[in-house]
């Protein structure tokens, strides 16, 4: 069995221990090691009102400068080209890339 340490509070798990050891800290569930590896790749918590240990899977934040570079290649860089060609202006070309900037922002702009 594994004894799973979680807050109180917000039901974040602390640390797992082996059921086995001496002075685990309290609060503390009890689960399977079958079912806590079950729960390998999600995010775990304790929810507080079965004290259940319970799993979510992890959301997968979209990679800014890829989504960026898609967005240039296939919106901004056919502006440059039609620049140079002298069929739109300079602004239309940078005000698209200020468009991209802006719908996937990076903490750093």
């Amino acid at each position: 069995m594994i004894c799973v340490h979680y807050d109180r509070i917000t039901g974040k798990i602390l640390g797992a221990f082996d059921s086995k050891m001496d002075n685990i800290p309290t609060p503390n569930v009890r689960v399977t090691e079958e079912y806590w590896a079950d729960l390998d790749g999600k995010d775990k918590k304790v929810d507080l009102k079965t004290l259940a240990v319970v799993g979510i899977n992890k959301v997968v934040q979209p990679n800014i400068d890829e989504l960026r570079r898609q967005a240039y290649v296939k919106e901004a860089d056919p502006l440059f080209f039609k620049w140079q060609r002298k069929e739109c202006t300079k602004t239309d070309w940078m005000n698209k890339i200020k468009e991209i900037k802006k719908r996937y922002p990076k903490s750093t702009d």
